[in-house]
């Protein structure tokens, strides 16, 4: 099927959650158009949930009245058949390439070989074992990037007016931002976006105010929201944003609806822990063992959103366990924090942390995992 047309995926047993976060991954996935459906007769293939009560029979009698459509079945546990099969939770960077093979091959019959990302992986690296990884942050390698540079630097800064602005790339309409309605209008592919999130000179963009008198665009509508955390990700593409510094505590203020924005592998495990208390990115790495780009995007989507909080101290990476929370030493960062509601938000964080004592016995023992 061309890129150009819509590839209609029956979903089986699934629930709310697992149906919103299918609908973000094919909304923000531009390299083929997949769309939930309702009816089974126009679907083009059915990704089948197996942990709903009754799974196994409700698929057995699902596949018996729909032999010839090809079908992926996902599962919390593992599930020994011959078909494609991937194991939740369910993740971007493996979902689309087993789709794609779920449509390259014929409707799956009963003596074939199971499919699956961990059995190829397996194959391909066969001394490969399922003990974990310890992975390694190393300082002196990692790359930085100005988030109020390029397009994401145009889109926050239009999105801080109040007129109706139009972003140009070489005189080209990109998108148009509407403060007020908070909402951006595309001209472009997503996939067009993604690559102008790697351009970083200011140059090659124009904002231009849009007329009061002048007729919108008749372009699809996107939440700034959404579109901040989006075109975040793209453009830090494994880079840390330069003002976020290594020993820096970081703080989150509050649960982004995950339903409605770009997946980023283990955003919840991170905000669980950064909503409640704060940690530099160094120790959330040795805490949570993710690998430090996937850190480093979530961070410059949460910061694009307004979402992230820098706790700025004077301490060195070596010197952490000794960070002293009294509130003197505290300073908080963020773009639209205002003389008058920082004392407030000072309060507030300081009574979220635990006390210095308790925080240094914390730290301490994190600093040796």
């Amino acid at each position: 099927m061309k890129n150009t047309g819509v590839i209609h995926v029956f979903p089986l047993g699934m629930d709310e959650r697992t149906i919103a976060l299918l609908n973000t991954a094919f909304q923000m996935h531009y390299e083929e158009h997949y769309a939930l459906v309702d009816n089974q007769a126009s679907a083009d293939l059915a990704i089948i949930d197996i942990d709903c009560p009754k799974g196994l029979i409700i698929m057995d009698r699902f596949l018996q009245a729909n032999p010839q459509l090809r079908y992926l079945v996902i599962s919390s546990r593992e599930f020994d058949s011959d078909c494609f099969f991937l194991p939740k939770p369910i993740r971007v960077e493996t979902l689309f390439p087993m789709l794609a093979q779920v449509r390259a091959n014929p409707p799956q019959q009963k003596n074939g070989q199971i499919n699956t990302v961990s059995s190829q992986i397996a194959q391909s690296d066969p001394n490969k074992n399922n003990a974990p990884v310890k992975l390694v942050l190393n300082l002196s390698q990692v790359e930085f990037f100005d988030a109020s540079k390029g397009l994401l630097g145009c889109i926050k800064k239009a999105q801080t007016g109040n007129d109706n602005v139009v972003i140009l790339f070489e005189k080209q309409p990109v998108l148009a931002v509407l403060p007020k309605e908070k909402i951006a209008l595309l001209s472009c592919h997503l996939g067009t976006l993604q690559r102008l999130c790697q351009l970083a000179a200011d140059n090659q963009f124009e904002i231009r105010p849009i007329p009061n008198n002048s007729p919108l665009p008749a372009s699809p509508s996107f939440p700034l929201f959404n579109l901040l955390w989006q075109l975040a990700i793209w453009s830090a593409n494994g880079r840390l944003e330069q003002s976020i510094k290594p020993d820096s505590p970081l703080i989150i203020k509050a649960w982004p609806n995950f339903t409605r924005v770009a997946p980023i592998p283990n955003a919840m495990r991170m905000t669980a822990f950064l909503v409640r208390m704060p940690v530099n990115m160094v120790l959330l790495h040795k805490l949570l063992n993710i690998p430090p780009s996937v850190i480093f995007n979530y961070l410059a989507a949460m910061q694009a959103v307004d979402y992230l909080v820098t706790l700025k101290q004077y301490v060195s990476v070596s010197n952490q366990v000794d960070i002293d929370l009294h509130k003197e030493n505290l300073i908080l960062i963020t773009n639209t924090l205002t003389t008058e509601t920082l004392e407030e938000k000072q309060a507030e964080i300081k009574n979220e942390i635990p006390s210095g004592k308790l925080m240094q016995k914390l730290l301490k023992k994190l600093s040796k995992v």
